[in-house]
């Protein structure tokens, strides 16, 4: 199986997660000898004393403030990474010492270009109209990506602009524990205005050429979430000089570059379990954000988006993280962690 023994990039082994429980990832960890292991997971989602002396997470962080849960885990961390800007800081409030380095995407896979015709019809979208996209995992209730109030927002959009149309890059059967939002787009009466991509092939996967005519055949992604630890289609939309819409919170307003972000005064702030508020976006502002939008018919983003191209931020950022790394490994001792040495975060009253 392709999991079981991993694969290596460059000579380095990854491993997928669930195809190692920690105590496995520990012990393969041991037999190759490995300097250090690296995670890209969210921080309250591992048992992070299990895992080995020398682990550095690569990390997001998704809510405001960092949540309890991920100061937890991550006072057990010999180095870490954070992967936004808004991460970076969020750990320096709490006198967490990271280091930065962001997500990537390959410039060279997404570009614009694409015949703006063409790309409508690979994704079997009508041409004549003024495109809205989602792309966003239906996945969990309440979902962060906030599905419904971006759908519910196109839908008062489309009443006054009814030159418009939607495209859904999603499951829409709530198989992944998420909303049926057939129901909800029948509720809202956009049947005849909401295109969605094939839902079999979404759970295999679609090629990148795909997503690049998705992005290439939208005027403007609808990308207001809840939060965001990074938020690669932004990234990616705007390489193909698409416009994105985000939300004014967490690692989202770093990452635009052309389009409107919806101010934090126009979102409710959310608790969460773990600690850290999420925000809940104005169906209205996301209106609003639509409607500037369609004004103004901008194309444009790939200046910011090729700060985060792959080259770049594997010459910038993980090549000196690595080599700072490398060179402390002789002359840091560590030894795994017991009870009695370690302080947990403590939890307000």
């Amino acid at each position: 199986m392709l999991w079981q023994d991993g694969i290596k990039l460059h000579g380095i082994p990854f491993f997928q997660k669930g195809a190692f429980d920690q105590e496995m990832l520990l012990m393969h960890g041991d037999e190759i000898e490995a300097d250090v292991v690296i995670s890209f997971l969210d921080l309250g989602s591992l048992d992070s004393k299990k895992i080995m002396p020398r682990w550095i997470p690569w990390y997001p962080v998704d809510r405001e403030p960092m949540s309890i849960a991920s100061r937890r885990s991550i006072q057990y961390a010999y180095e870490s990474i954070a992967c936004s800007e808004f991460g970076f800081k969020e750990a320096q409030n709490f006198e967490i010492n990271s280091k930065y380095i962001p997500c990537a995407i390959d410039s060279k896979v997404f570009f614009p270009g694409d015949d703006r015709g063409q790309a409508r019809r690979n994704i079997n979208c009508p041409e004549d109209v003024f495109l809205v996209g989602i792309v966003a995992d239906n996945k969990g209730y309440p979902t962060r990506k906030c599905i419904a109030q971006q759908i519910e927002a196109f839908a008062r959009f489309h009443s006054r602009r009814p030159d418009t149309a939607l495209y859904l890059h999603t499951t829409i059967d709530g198989s992944r524990m998420g909303l049926d939002l057939r129901v909800l787009l029948g509720h809202l009466k956009l049947d005849g205005a909401a295109y969605v991509c094939d839902q079999p092939q979404y759970k295999l996967g679609f090629s990148q050429s795909y997503m690049r005519s998705a992005y290439n055949a939208m005027d403007v992604l609808c990308a207001v979430t809840m939060d965001e630890g990074f938020g690669v289609p932004i990234i990616e939309a705007q390489a193909c000089n698409t416009p994105v819409l985000a939300g004014g919170w967490t690692a989202m307003p770093e990452l635009v570059g052309c389009g409107g972000i919806v101010s934090k005064d126009d979102a409710e702030p959310w608790w969460c379990p773990t600690g850290g508020y999420q925000f809940l976006p104005h169906i209205d502002a996301i209106v609003d954000g639509l409607e500037d939008a369609y004004q103004k018919r901008q194309r444009g983003g790939r200046e910011k988006a090729l700060e985060y191209d792959i080259e770049r931020v594997v010459q910038t950022y993980w090549k000196p993280v690595l080599e700072d790394i490398e060179a402390g490994l002789d002359d840091r001792q560590i030894e795994a962690f017991t009870e009695e040495e370690l302080h947990p975060v403590e939890v307000p009253a």
